[in-house]
């Protein structure tokens, strides 16, 4: 993986929390990741690739962070037990998805219907042959990362003729 290849992502998040939520957001830096690492989130909307790259992308908030978040988007109303809660966060996934997916010029992607993971403690794992790049935001001073983890088509093929 390219850093061009999470640049989209960055872009394409900006762009959300920017028009759709009215929360500024920040970032630190990216780092690179192994599927094993324990994480601090609650909440996880995941969004599949395929075409010329593949891989998911995975939107993942603290569950304060969270309830901020779907509540700029959603209203008051949206609360954890909610299926809106769970819908605003698959949302949220979706449109950062879609967004840099639209920023990958000359490559057909293709993304999935997004699914959202809610419970403390959870672990979103990779195929062993996909770099994963963790993202670190913040939304309104609160803390979410986006993991990243693509590879081209191509690596598909070879690995299975291995």
């Amino acid at each position: 993986m390219q850093p061009s290849d999470i640049t989209p992502f960055i872009r394409a998040t900006k762009n959300v929390f920017d028009t759709m939520l009215r929360m500024p957001v920040s970032f630190g830096d990216p780092r690179v990741v192994t599927s094993h690492e324990p994480q601090a989130h609650h909440v996880s909307g995941i969004i599949g690739l395929s075409g010329d790259l593949v891989g998911a992308v995975a939107v993942m908030f603290p569950k304060q962070t969270a309830d901020l978040v779907v509540r700029a988007l959603a209203g008051p109303s949206a609360d954890t037990d909610s299926e809106l809660f769970a819908d605003a966060i698959g949302e949220i996934a979706n449109m950062i998805s879609g967004a840099a997916k639209a920023q990958y010029e000359g490559k057909t992607i293709s993304i999935s219907c997004p699914s959202v993971v809610i419970g403390t403690g959870h672990q979103i794992h990779q195929q062993s042959n996909t770099r994963s790049v963790a993202i670190p935001c913040k939304a309104g001073g609160h803390p979410f990362d986006i993991l990243v983890s693509l590879r081209k088509a191509e690596s598909v093929a070879k690995s299975v003729a291995a």
